[in-house]
């Protein structure tokens, strides 16, 4: 990690601490939907991030000049651990910060066609039964430094 991106990420982590004690005076509690909304609109519209996407549990944000992807866990992180002891391990990319709210993973290159190539990698190795029990699919996995990886799994509750 170069000085460049551990310099946006500590921009990243504190603002996300200045809008949870805000919210706190305000609401005399950690009102997460509020620290939530609060903290996606300063990633879109002070920090320059765009929405890439959204599944059923976080939206992810970046801009072309990071290197990293900043995730909001709208219902909270969900226990995702298990992918440490899966066979794929070794492709997925680990956040380099993350709670209970956020996490911030390293990026990877994607587009549909280049989720397609890294998917039928992923496919050849593992099979399909065993990435579709983790919810490894094209949209999840991409290439970062010339190599296939993953970036998003669901455990759910899976060990290995």
């Amino acid at each position: 990690m170069n000085y460049k991106t551990k310099t946006q990420i500590a921009r990243i982590r504190n603002q996300w601490s200045k809008i949870k004690k805000v919210a706190k005076k305000e609401f005399g509690d950690f009102e997460k939907t509020e620290v939530l909304d609060r903290f996606a609109e300063y990633l879109l519209s002070r920090f320059g991030m765009e929405h890439l996407g959204s599944g059923y549990y976080k939206t992810a944000y970046s801009k072309d000049s990071c290197d990293f992807v900043v995730k909001v866990h709208w219902q909270g992180l969900r226990d995702d651990s298990g992918w440490s002891k899966a066979r794929f391990a070794k492709y997925y990319l680990k956040p380099w910060f993350r709670n209970q709210w956020i996490s911030i993973q390293p990026k990877a290159t994607f587009t549909p066609e280049l989720g397609q190539e890294a998917y039928e990698f992923f496919v050849e190795k593992y099979g399909a039964g065993y990435l579709y029990n983790w919810d490894v699919h094209e949209a999840n996995v991409g290439y970062r430094n010339g190599k296939p990886v993953i970036f998003d799994v669901e455990s759910f509750g899976l060990t290995a």
